[in-house]
């Protein structure tokens, strides 16, 4: 804490307040905060933000066939996902100023 902290709110989740929120636990349960990461995601286009946008450079279907110019007989697949961070759930930061 102080001018130079980097932390902020984070300073105050210590050991002791981890146990302490712990305890408080009776019965637990999962709720998924998952969006989907396809053109179905949640972005609306504004500002300019769009869905995930997944680009397939090897499929894996030409290394099926054989036509992969790889030597001794190796395969593979490999693709690319481009988004904004907003499409997720877990990586906007605690500075968030929404």
């Amino acid at each position: 804490m102080g001018k130079d902290d980097q932390l902020g709110t984070l300073n105050y989740i210590t050991p002791e307040k981890i146990i302490e929120a712990a305890r408080l636990v009776h019965a637990g349960r999962v709720i998924s905060l998952a969006l989907p990461y396809d053109s179905a995601g949640p972005q609306t286009g504004a500002w300019g933000r769009v869905n995930p946008i997944h680009t397939f450079v090897l499929t894996g279907t030409d290394a099926a066939a054989g036509v992969q110019p790889f030597p001794h007989g190796i395969g593979a697949a490999d693709d690319a996902v481009t988004m904004f961070l907003q499409c997720g759930t877990q990586w906007d930061a605690l500075s968030y100023a929404g």
